[in-house]
């Protein structure tokens, strides 16, 4: 695999598209994988305080927490 992204580099953490955690990014020379492979690793998930999913957080929130 040749180039890079345009929006993580190697080595770089990608956010989900919904949002709702991230990924470490690995390709291309100089990465510690095949420099032909894409590795997506340590999900780190994204923690909100709309514990009760409404779309917003206020006090339903913390009766639900």
């Amino acid at each position: 695999m040749a180039g890079t992204f345009d929006n993580v580099i190697n080595g770089g953490r990608l956010t989900t598209a919904d949002g709702s955690g991230s990924f470490l990014v690995h390709y291309g020379l100089g990465c510690m994988f095949d420099d032909d492979q894409v590795v997506l690793s340590d999900f780190l998930p994204t923690h909100s305080a709309n514990f009760d999913h409404d779309g917003d957080v206020d006090g339903a929130d913390f009766v639900q927490w």
